[in-house]
């Protein structure tokens, strides 16, 4: 069974005044297995950030579905959804989303405070994540005082700390360097060969070459999807650049 199975999703948004709708989703379905690195990507206004957050469970859906674990989300009840996303997805986002008055030590592990976990139990999880992400030694800091890539690499710690099901990265490498970009997406390929499944969602074809299926969503469809079989990261890039060419042009679907 898939991990994650999204079908004939759509999403409408009626505008402030109603005179109109705009139909962000149109029919997206496609799977995700265990163990899975997924990049999304697409235009601005594709409809990507909308899935995300469909994805998410920070949004509903106006039609179709999304199941995790074989659960529907849309089944959840509000009340269940914030406990539901802390058990079950680890969120990596572009502006790393780090509490300015908190160390870097209780950034990470927040999620297992707000889940009740013992001292013992978020000690246990915490340094070997840390000492595999290359953090070990700033945990004691605060997030001003580190720079942007270990910001990043504490907020995919924070994302790893409860063992969920699947990461959901919002432009993980947006807000960082190149050099920093990079070593976040060896740090992904890392984590994944692990065993973490991971969909991102990006804009940079260098990010996206790191994973091994791409989806390209057009006017809130997949319009296409590589996968990366034997291709190394260089014939990958090549590849994700000649699809998203064929995208902006207007090229046919091929879903």
């Amino acid at each position: 069974m898939s991990l994650l199975e999204v079908t004939q999703l759509r999403k409408v948004y009626a505008t402030r005044f109603a005179g109109s709708q705009v139909q962000a989703l149109r029919s997206v379905t496609f799977s995700v297995e265990p163990g899975e690195f997924v990049a999304i990507m697409g235009e601005s206004g594709s409809g990507k950030t909308t899935l995300l957050n469909i994805l998410a469970a920070l949004d509903r859906p106006t039609g179709g579905e999304v199941k995790l674990n074989g659960r529907n989300l849309q089944s959840i009840g509000d009340h269940e959804l914030a406990t539901f996303r802390r058990e079950n997805l680890g969120f990596v986002f572009q502006d790393f989303n780090l509490l300015d008055t908190f160390s870097v030590r209780d950034n990470i592990l927040l999620p297992m405070v707000l889940s009740g976990c013992n001292y013992h139990q978020m000690e246990a999880r915490l340094h070997p994540i840390a000492e595999k992400l290359g953090i070990a030694g700033l945990l004691e800091k605060f997030p001003y005082e580190i720079s942007g890539g270990q910001k990043q690499r504490t907020a995919v710690a924070r994302a790893l700390i409860t063992n969920p099901s699947i990461i959901l990265a919002d432009e993980p490498t947006g807000a960082l360097d190149s050099r920093a970009a990079d070593s976040l997406m060896g740090l992904f390929s890392r984590i994944n060969a692990d065993g973490q499944t991971i969909l991102m969602v990006t804009h940079s074809t260098k990010a996206a070459s790191a994973a091994k299926r791409v989806l390209f969503i057009k006017d809130g469809e997949v319009f296409h999807q590589l996968y990366r079989g034997n291709m190394g990261s260089d014939e990958m890039f090549e590849n994700i650049s000649n699809t998203l060419t064929v995208l902006m042009m207007g090229g046919e679907r091929h879903a």
